[in-house]
C-alpha cells in the first residue's frame, strides 16, 4: 500500500513539476526551465509509467506525455 501510495504522488509531483518547468513559454511557466537533459531522461523513462497497475498513475503519464509532445 505504501509503494503504490508513494508511487501515485510521485507521478502527481512529476506532472505538476513538468507543466510549471518544461517550456518558458507557458503561462504557468515558473523558473527554473528544465534542462535539455533532464527533458531527454523524462521522456525516455515516462512512457514506462503507461504499464502500471495503477490507473491514477498512468492517467498522469499521460498528461505528462501530452505536455511535453
Amino acid at each position: 500500500l505504501l509503494i503504490r501510495l508513494t508511487s501515485q504522488l510521485a507521478s502527481i509531483t512529476l506532472k505538476i513539476f513538468v507543466k510549471e518547468h518544461w517550456s518558458d513559454g507557458d503561462d504557468s511557466f515558473i523558473a527554473p526551465k528544465i534542462s535539455d537533459e533532464d527533458k531527454a531522461k523524462i521522456k525516455v523513462l515516462v512512457p514506462k509509467g503507461l504499464a502500471d497497475k495503477e490507473n491514477r498513475i498512468r492517467t498522469a503519464v499521460v498528461d505528462i506525455k501530452l505536455y511535453i509532445l
